[in-house]
């Protein structure tokens, strides 16, 4: 926001940025540096400034100015920064409204896609007034009827938040395709075949896929589906998850 100020009479100008590609902490670093200064010495502080951060605050400040300029005929030399902040809180702040996880990420990923943006990416831990708020959503990979899981445990690792490429998990079934021997809501075993976070092999090589996915397997690890769709890691046959392996189209 910028303000120019006379002796008895103020005017706010305001320029909004909702979708920029960096943390909060990288953004304030910037914003801490122009805040209750002129506009054009916070110019030359965003342009000198070593950090790739102040590229988007340095077009907000011209966008801000430019609204000063053109709707109110206001003089550039007479502006100053008397307000900057940034929120970071946008789906923490519905979760914590008790909006249900679900609706807080599609009402963020329609903001990404309006904003023409390439992706999104969100994690989310930690708790919020006592509750643990870190959630991890699956997508299947197989025919078997279950369209996208929730994880419920690891099996194994009951102390671990997050699970692996391998690992066999409980989940409950989110969506369910109609008329399948799967229903929504129904607890079923499932193995990690794909994840967002990198997996890094022996020989120094980086994995990373562009989605959690997971097969739905029975009570001997077989997979329920007849078909595997999209890219596996070939850990899975290091795993004995053999049936897997030869259902999918290709291994990673």
């Amino acid at each position: 926001m910028i303000k120019k100020r006379k002796k008895n009479l103020s005017t706010e100008v305001y320029a909004l940025g909702q979708h920029i590609c960096m943390s909060a902490h990288k953004a304030r670093r910037g914003i801490d540096q122009i805040r209750r200064r002129s506009y054009e010495e916070s110019l030359m502080i965003l342009e000198l400034m070593p950090y790739r951060a102040c590229y988007p605050i340095l077009k907000l400040v011209y966008s801000a100015a430019a609204n000063a300029n053109h709707n109110m005929s206001l003089n550039e030399a007479n502006l100053v920064i008397s307000k900057a902040e940034v929120n970071e809180e946008f789906i923490a702040g519905q979760l914590k409204s008790r909006v249900s996880f679900r609706k807080a990420m599609k009402k963020a990923i329609e903001l990404t896609e309006l904003a023409n943006t390439k992706g999104i990416q969100v994690q989310i831990a930690g708790r919020i007034d006592g509750k643990e708020i870190a959630r991890v959503e699956w997508i299947r990979e197989d025919n078997s009827g279950a369209r996208e899981l929730m994880c419920i445990r690891i099996i194994g690792a009951s102390n671990r938040r997050y699970a692996h490429i391998g690992d066999v998990i409980v989940a409950v079934i989110k969506e369910a395709v109609p008329n399948t021997p799967l229903e929504r809501s129904e607890v079923i075993r499932a193995v990690i075949v794909r994840t967002c976070k990198e997996l890094k092999r022996d020989n120094g090589i980086i994995i990373r896929y562009d989605d959690n996915a997971a097969v739905v397997i029975d009570q001997e690890g077989n997979p329920k589906g007849t078909r595997v769709f999209g890219a596996i890691a070939r850990e899975l046959r290091r795993l004995n998850f053999t049936k897997i392996v030869s259902l999918a189209p290709e291994v990673l």
